[in-house]
């Protein structure tokens, strides 16, 4: 019984994640979800969480930190649950620790937006619709499955709650 109800979650998760690929596809929306994509990867966050701390005052200098522990802790979470998962991806083979189960960009995304829509609360509409257009984007290029996203969703939101949650903690610590 068990494996009929997975195989039927499975089924429903690979039909909806192919069907935002096929319905959506144009090259606008290729070139869109490609950008969304690249804002929300491992080479790009960097460049944007210096750039906010160098450029900002004290409370963005804060709060790129703490969204600096926020992500960091997403994604260590992230990593070993890849490893212990090993889902598939459903556009390739990939290794152990790039597998599809959760989603990393969504997981970054995510702990980026709770973070700063805590600490600029007027930014929080704009942050999370850009986390979930990178969420919506690893689907569309097929990267990910529809799950995939939403697991890491939680995930980084989940880091980004327990990073404000320490946040004194957190701010305490020289780097």
């Amino acid at each position: 019984m068990v494996s009929s109800v997975n195989i039927l979650a499975e089924n429903i998760d690979e039909k909806l994640s192919r069907q935002i690929s096929e319905n959506l596809s144009s090259p606008f929306m290729d070139r869109t979800m490609d950008g969304f994509t690249t804002l929300g990867s491992s080479e790009v966050t960097p460049i944007i969480l210096v750039g906010l701390y160098t450029l900002g005052d004290t409370k963005l200098q804060e709060t790129t930190k703490l969204s600096t522990y926020s992500i960091a802790a997403g994604m260590l979470t992230c990593a070993l649950i890849k490893l212990s998962v090993n889902r598939e991806r459903p556009c390739e083979t990939t290794s152990r620790i790039n597998s599809s189960f959760p989603s990393g960009h969504s997981t970054g995304a995510f702990a980026f937006a709770y973070v700063f829509g805590k600490k600029y609360p007027n930014a929080s509409i704009p942050l999370y619709l850009t986390a979930a257009s990178i969420a919506l984007s690893r689907v569309y290029l097929e990267k990910h499955y529809i799950t995939d996203v939403i697991a890491g969703a939680i995930l980084g939101t989940t880091a980004g709650y327990f990073v404000i949650r320490n946040e004194q903690t957190i701010l305490s610590i020289e780097f």
